[in-house]
């Protein structure tokens, strides 16, 4: 009677044991884990998912107008001043360019001038050659100089030398000559335009711009 009635607490403490073991055998392992390092060439689960590109900002998501590869030749429109009329736009020397068309009247143009002047900024930080160009639309009576000094971003503008030549230019960009204000064209280094998109771009877009210029 008495092996009988010990036996078992016995056992049970033997189980309680095995138990506790176990349990410092799996909380070892972990610990383990986080200290050893990946293999070469593994990721963890998470940083491959943060490595893939977010596919609502793919290029031909985010463009009006994409060509994944080549495009037609970019030349700037013609401009008023210094630039000359009929400029043309080569290659920018190894660098691809952000060309942003815009006009004082256009209140999206407005609002998003610091943010493409800090995006700008952020992106050659990331190793991104990238000229930003501004145009103005407006016509020659309007006194940009005067408009700059409200909204320094824009100081070095350039500006078309007829308004009335906008459309003609837009549709030889295979814009609708009624295309909506802003409009962001991204031309690669070989002078090839690659991307169009109309309309202003909100602080949410970064990763469409950053995709663009990493695929051009």
């Amino acid at each position: 009677m008495r092996t009988r009635t010990h036996q078992p607490q016995r056992v049970r403490g033997m189980d309680r044991l095995s138990a506790v073991v176990a349990v410092i055998g799996l909380v070892s392992a972990c610990e383990s884990g986080k200290s050893e390092p990946n293999p070469a060439g593994s990721r963890s689960r998470f940083e491959a998912v943060e490595a893939e590109a977010d596919p609502r900002f793919a290029p031909d998501q985010f463009c009006e107008n994409w060509q994944a590869d080549g495009g037609p030749a970019f030349s700037l429109p013609p401009l008023a001043g210094a630039a000359g009329a009929g400029s043309g736009a080569g290659p920018g020397a190894g660098s691809a360019r952000w060309v942003n068309v815009w006009a004082t009247w256009c209140k999206p143009c407005i609002e998003e001038f610091p943010r493409i002047a800090d995006w700008t900024a952020k992106l050659a930080g990331a190793g991104h050659r990238t000229e930003l160009v501004f145009i103005s639309v407006d016509g020659a009576d309007v006194n940009l100089e005067e408009f700059a000094k409200l909204h320094p971003e824009v100081a070095d503008t350039l500006q078309i030398s007829d308004p009335e030549q906008l459309s003609g230019w837009l549709e030889g960009l295979g814009l609708p000559a009624n295309a909506v204000l802003p409009i962001h064209l991204f031309v690669d280094a070989a002078g090839r335009l690659r991307c169009v998109r109309m309309g202003g771009v909100g602080a949410e877009d970064f990763p469409g711009v950053e995709q663009v210029l990493g695929s051009i």
